[in-house]
């Protein structure tokens, strides 16, 4: 097949060109890869832990896990990818750039060629700040004048809030700010009268100091964290450590650990 064109502006590729590219970038990044992970054993370091995480609850569950993990293993490089969504960290995953996930659990579609391990358990609560004019015992149509402020990653809840809203006669959706920052978005829940909807995990601080005044939700609001690997991945030892500081930290915060969690923990791939 013919590989590259000649024109006036210089050489392109054809389309089969392209390709051949492309497969060729994937074999350049698999050899840096590896010649990496030979300097690292040759020179007795542990490893470099890549890890990719959403913003709110699995960012701060990933923080704590890396806080107890680093005293424990020693030489350990440590790399933190966080984005506001899952699909540009699904595309790190496959690209390499991370090797592995902790987020919510994305759409079947796009999970070909992954595999994904159920961690813990997550509950959403809506939040008012310490002072805020709502005291004692309320109804859910007395927090329907105060703003909504919503992270990104929590838009599907805000969404069920809303037809809860609008069963009862009242529209939720003029008052809505969306951030894509859980820190602008928590600033602003302390700084006025809004309310937010957060992951527990992800407002442990502002709990403790009793910054945040917490209340459940009616509707069904708890979701599994996902671990997300690669279907070809080894399964390494320094995956495993992280998995296992993770459990530890579920069980100090006493959150819900998902059997699957712990069995990947336990396993050990034959020889």
């Amino acid at each position: 097949m013919k590989l590259i064109d000649r024109t006036p502006h210089g050489i392109e590729p054809t389309i089969y060109g392209r390709i051949l590219y492309e497969h060729a970038r994937s074999v350049d990044r698999e050899l840096i890869k590896a010649a990496q992970d030979i300097r690292e054993l040759t020179s007795g370091k542990k490893g470099t832990l890549r890890v990719g995480v959403t913003v709110g609850a699995a960012a701060s569950l990933t923080a704590l896990t890396i806080c107890r993990l680093q005293p424990f293993v020693a030489g350990i490089d440590t790399r933190i990818s966080e984005e506001p969504t899952i699909k540009s960290l699904l595309t790190q995953l496959q690209d390499r750039t991370v090797d592995m996930l902790v987020c919510q659990r994305p759409r079947e579609i796009d999970l070909k060629g992954m595999r994904t391990i159920s961690l813990c358990r997550v509950r959403r609560v809506l939040c008012l700040r310490a002072g805020h004019p709502l005291t004692g015992d309320f109804k859910l149509g007395d927090i329907s004048v105060y703003p909504f402020v919503c992270p990104q990653d929590e838009l599907g809840e805000l969404f069920g809030l809303s037809q809860i809203f609008s069963t009862i006669g009242l529209n939720l959706t003029r008052k809505i700010i969306i951030s894509n920052s859980i820190y602008v978005a928590k600033e602003i829940v302390l700084n006025s009268d809004a309310c937010g909807i957060f992951s527990d995990l992800s407002i442990l601080n502002e709990h403790r100091l009793k910054l945040f005044r917490l209340v459940e939700l009616d509707a069904p609001t708890d979701y599994w964290m996902q671990l997300i690997l690669r279907s070809e991945q080894v399964q390494s030892d320094l995956v495993r450590d992280f998995v296992k500081e993770l459990i530890n930290v579920c069980q100090v915060l006493d959150v819900n650990t998902h059997a699957d969690a712990v069995h990947f923990r336990d396993h050990r791939p034959a020889a």
